[in-house]
């Protein structure tokens, strides 16, 4: 039999998975005994030497937060406060860049990373 161990980033959340599906809502998981999950999330990679499927999340996650300032700056604007627009333009900025080591790092693995838009929401 040919069973998965799903990990988010290197978090194992799951063993002996014998579906995975992509669904609107994030990737479907199901086992044999277990309720089937589903990760907010997208897949990254699929190891089938290993049994891994990796689930980015941190750098969709920070995404998501860069993008939230980004929002918030373009609210503070409107309302005439451009010093905090620009401070918080800058934490998105910062944001963003705290996301470039580990995309060269997985890089340099040879695993490319593809981000699409994330949808998590706290």
């Amino acid at each position: 039999m040919c069973q998965a161990t799903v990990c988010l980033d290197e978090e194992q959340i799951m063993e002996d998975v014998i579906w995975v599906e992509s669904t609107e809502g994030g990737v479907l998981l199901r086992t044999f005994f277990e309720d089937p999950q589903v990760v907010k999330g997208m897949i990254k990679s699929i190891d089938l030497l290993k049994h891994r499927v990796l689930l980015p999340h941190r750098m969709e996650h920070n995404e998501e937060h860069a993008t939230d300032f980004s929002d918030w700056a373009g609210k503070a604007s409107q309302t005439g406060c451009k010093d905090v627009a620009q401070l918080i333009r800058r934490a998105a900025q910062e944001m963003r860049q705290v996301n470039e080591t580990p995309h060269l790092a997985l890089d340099e693995l040879g695993d490319p990373v593809a981000v699409e838009p994330p949808s998590h929401a706290h």
